[in-house]
């Protein structure tokens, strides 16, 4: 195989099962912060801790994903997908059990962004995976499976976690990580290995910073990366402001909050079900350019909500269309980034990803300082949407730098 030559697509066994697995792998991150939420209360009482350092349990474990990210990503394509991702799964049972049996809140917060470090190689290497197995319009379908159960989990992981805590306390919560994390570990053990030697990557961590400064260096690449984490931003503001706005400002109790939150987690998956076949019969950058549209209108009917103080039902509607195109944006952005770098997929994915939570996850809490019950939201929607739509206007007229790529578009599956 030449240099730079698109790794060929490897047949694999039971797809649609194997697909199902790589996608629970991807939604680790978000099973490990979501299910502990509901036991953030209890936890820091029992370490006699403060809430400032009890909500830290989040932080370090996103320092940690966005950390091993970058490491994991030049690994997985020097040393294979399925050797990094078994030692990170080994790794994530460690770190969740000591979690779980943490004497005092410093303990436990170290053993968290080991926890993240070692979720980001089942992360990193499950995306690279798939852009091993699979190629063409193809890819775009399947880059949205393997996001529909990550989209799903933020609204059953609190559930499942509140029903852990009631059922044995918080430490139960890390448990059920640690058990989770078992059963990854053996599915992972059992996955073929889709990246051949003659395709890996050489040269160590210089290796890495070649990929890295490639990867920089193409325009139209960066532009697909704002624009994912701009969507992604669009949805996290929607996520840290709901509480004050549905409870504040249309006085929903816990039952309706609940249905109301979970109307959002219902479009994400409509979109994502749309997306993909869309993907497969119009090509993933019209789909991204659909859901980047959408961003746009859905922040304008916030902004229409708020001027005419329009009841719930008005305002869930661009609610339901912010996710709607939240799930047809991010899936096909990822894949239209990450298929023309076969040979540095691993370090594509990485930074992918670590866009999403530094960039997504960083500029939602500025909504409060408008007021989330207020004008907060729709200003921060629309300027959010608007930069993701440009950006990716960018993308669309910039030519890859791996000009010898073929375009999603071209490769036949």
């Amino acid at each position: 195989m030449t240099p730079g030559a698109p790794a060929e697509p490897r047949p694999v066994s039971r797809p649609g099962l194997r697909l199902v697995f790589l996608g629970l792998v991807n939604a680790m991150a978000a099973f490990s912060t979501d299910t502990h939420l509901p036991a953030l209360p209890n936890m820091v009482s029992a370490l006699h801790t403060t809430e400032a350092a009890g909500q830290l349990s989040l932080t370090t474990f996103v320092i940690g994903l966005a950390i091993g990210q970058l490491i994991i990503g030049g690994i997985v394509d020097a040393r294979g997908r399925r050797g990094p991702m078994v030692a990170g799964a080994v790794l994530y049972v460690v770190a969740a059990a000591a979690c779980a049996a943490a004497p005092s809140i410093g303990t436990l917060l170290a053993f968290r962004v080991v926890q993240g470090a070692a979720a980001a190689a089942g992360i990193v290497g499950a995306r690279a995976m798939l852009r091993d197995i699979v190629t063409g319009p193809r890819a775009a379908t399947m880059f949205s499976r393997l996001y529909l159960v990550a989209g799903v989990m933020p609204v059953l992981a609190p559930l499942v976690g509140s029903g852990l805590v009631r059922i044995g306390g918080w430490r139960t919560i890390f448990v059920a990580m640690a058990v989770i994390g078992a059963l990854v570990l053996i599915g992972t053990a059992t996955l073929p290995e889709t990246l051949t030697p003659e395709n890996r990557r050489i040269g160590g961590l210089r290796a890495t910073f070649d990929d890295w400064r490639v990867l920089v260096h193409d325009r139209r690449y960066v532009a697909l990366v704002l624009t994912l984490a701009l969507a992604v931003a669009a949805m996290f503001g929607y996520l840290t402001s709901a509480p004050f706005v549905l409870k504040d400002r249309y006085g929903l109790g816990p039952t309706e909050f609940a249905l109301a939150f979970g109307f959002g987690a219902a479009g994400f998956i409509m979109g994502n079900l749309l997306g993909g076949p869309l993907a497969g019969r119009a090509g993933a950058p019209r789909v991204v350019a659909i859901g980047c549209g959408g961003l746009v209108v859905s922040a304008v009917g916030l902004v229409a909500v708020q001027a005419t103080h329009a009841p719930l039902v008005a305002f869930l509607l661009p609610v339901l269309l912010l996710f709607v195109s939240t799930g047809m944006t991010v899936p096909n952005t990822m894949a239209l980034a990450v298929m023309p770098h076969p040979q540095r997929a691993g370090s594509a994915a990485a930074l992918l990803g670590v866009s999403q939570f530094v960039l997504g996850g960083s500029i939602a809490p500025i909504i409060g300082v408008a007021g989330a019950s207020g004008w907060g939201l729709p200003v921060y929607e629309v300027i959010v949407a608007g930069a993701a739509a440009l950006c990716y206007a960018a993308a669309s007229r910039t030519r890859d730098v791996v000009s010898e790529q073929p375009s999603l578009r071209q490769v036949a599956v």
